[in-house]
């Protein structure tokens, strides 16, 4: 644990080389300026900034140039191709296979497949698919977490006050990660999905209203990693972000009502110590501890139910099961943390 080193950062980010208003040096712009350590952005089926040189380090922050796979039967994140095809009608079971023959890292965007209010609505196959060639889910999309309380009638108020209409990870997404996570390893991360709009006023002073403005999203559902020290080196550095978020090395925060840095997730036993994507035997007892920066209330779940919980910034408890075993912190009543699994598994079987 004292090895990790903890950086802060965005994924699934859109700029002006697809669908979003907001230009590369912008997107380097804010993230410093909101202290970010790392970006990723994910325009639909292009890889161009990269070609363009956008991949790597400026002045500190690390920016990886992802994409985003668009398909009509389910979209995904992609991390580490070095060239895309448009699989814009492919299902996810035909092109996730492909883009791991490709050595890219996939992440099920927004897999949220339930109706809550949204003004549209998008298919995702998840969590139905015969192939298992991805390495996580956005188990937290941000703007869709918007869109779905951006009921027509309240769509003026949700772009004046963006934070009201979010509610959290659906539990629904929650419990069918936790599914996958029985049969086998499955990253969960935060991500935006960040589209910053922008609309000419007629006769105003301000020139342009913006939705989810870039310097505001920044600040909301962020993904923090747990890797060894990043040494400067865009290549290396870029590796040990990809392989801390696949393994499940992290947790996601809404570190606009508090910010997150410090949260921590282990297990042990007789010297020995497991950490958020580690996966260790059952027989004996563990002790699961969680701590996190502020006062919240704390819950750990086991196999997507509560076993401890507690209110203050830690929380203790000691259970001999096989499961998988993860953290949810709620911060003056709000969606706040949610730490990936520590999965305890018996020789031979499902936990």
């Amino acid at each position: 644990m004292n090895t990790l080193h903890e950086y802060k950062g965005v994924l699934h980010v859109h700029t002006r080389y697809s669908d979003s208003a907001v230009t590369m040096p912008e997107v380097v712009r804010i993230a410093r300026a909101v202290g970010l350590d790392y970006v990723v952005t994910a325009d639909h089926h292009t890889l161009r900034p990269k070609y363009e040189g956008w991949e790597g380090r400026h002045e500190g922050l690390l920016l990886v140039v992802g994409v985003e796979v668009s398909s009509t039967k389910g979209h995904a994140l992609v991390i580490g191709l070095d060239r895309t095809d448009r699989w814009a009608s492919a299902h996810p079971n035909e092109y996730l296979p492909e883009v791991a023959r490709r050595g890219g890292r996939a992440f099920v965007a927004h897999p949220e497949r339930h109706d809550r209010g949204k003004i549209y609505r998008k298919p995702q196959a998840w969590p139905d698919l015969e192939t298992d060639d991805y390495a996580g889910v956005e188990i937290w999309s941000y703007m869709h977490d918007w869109v779905e309380g951006a009921y027509p009638w309240h769509v003026l108020d949700g772009m004046l006050d963006p934070d009201s209409r979010v509610a959290g990870p659906h539990p629904l997404v929650l419990r069918r990660w936790d599914e996958v996570a029985l049969r086998r390893h499955c990253s969960g991360i935060a991500a935006l999905d960040a589209h910053e709009r922008r609309y000419p006023i007629p006769h105003f002073r301000w020139p342009l209203l913006k939705v989810l403005p870039t310097e505001f999203i920044f600040r909301t559902a962020r993904t923090h990693v747990l890797s060894s020290e990043w040494s400067g080196s865009s290549a290396d550095d870029i590796a040990l972000l990809t392989d801390a978020l696949t393994a499940g090395r992290c947790f996601a925060a809404y570190d606009l009502i508090g910010d997150a840095t410090g949260t921590r997730f282990r297990a042990e036993r007789d010297g020995e110590t497991a950490v958020m994507g580690d996966e260790v035997h059952a027989g004996g007892e563990w002790t699961f501890v969680a701590t996190v920066p502020l006062e919240a209330e704390l819950r750990l779940l086991r196999n997507s139910e509560p076993v401890a919980q507690c209110v203050g910034r830690e929380l203790a408890h000691r259970d001999a099961r096989p499961g998988v075993y993860r953290v949810e912190a709620r911060l003056r009543n709000r969606p706040w943390v949610f730490t990936n699994h520590i999965y305890v598994r018996e020789d031979g079987s499902t936990p």
